[in-house]
This record gives C-alpha cells, structure tokens and sequence, in this order.
C-alpha cells in the first residue's frame, strides 16, 4: 500500500528502491513481477508526491485488483511467448 498512498522519507527510498531492485531476478512466487510492478508505482508516488486524502477502503480494494490483474497479465503474457519459442 506504500506505493499507493504516500511516499516514503527520503531516507527510506533509497533503501526501498534497492530492496525493490534486489528482487528483479527472484523468480519463486513471481517475485519478479511482484517487484517491477512496484518499483513502477514507487518511482511514481515519489515523483507525485503523496495524496491528499487517506484512501478509502473502496479505493484499496481496486489498488488489490489492479495488482492481481497485473500479475495475470504478465504470467500470460509468458506463457504466450514460451508457448511461441517452443514452436
């Protein structure tokens, strides 16, 4: 939810930016995508700035769909060009 709502201190974004980083090539649980995804959304709420309002519990819940849609996304996406490379 950090990406969603505020950005973090700036003593804090570096180390997150990193730890994010670090996690790229981590391929269980599709930790990978997991952290592209937020490393995209971070990048933005630091450049944005925070929210002017404490998000609503609807909203929270549309931030968790986005993710899931995200991550569905991308493992078809990589099933579609293993299923082309294998041909």
């Amino acid at each position: 939810m950090i990406t969603v709502t505020f950005p973090p201190s700036k003593n804090l974004e570096s180390y997150l930016i990193q730890y994010i980083m670090d996690h790229f090539s981590q391929t269980e649980n599709q930790v990978d995508i997991l952290s592209k995804h937020v490393h995209n959304r971070l990048l933005r709420i630091c450049k944005r700035g925070p929210r002017g309002k404490v998000l609503t519990l609807a909203e929270i819940e549309r931030a968790k769909v986005r993710l899931r849609h995200f991550i569905y996304n991308s493992i078809i996406t990589l099933l579609f060009k293993a299923f082309f490379f294998l041909i």
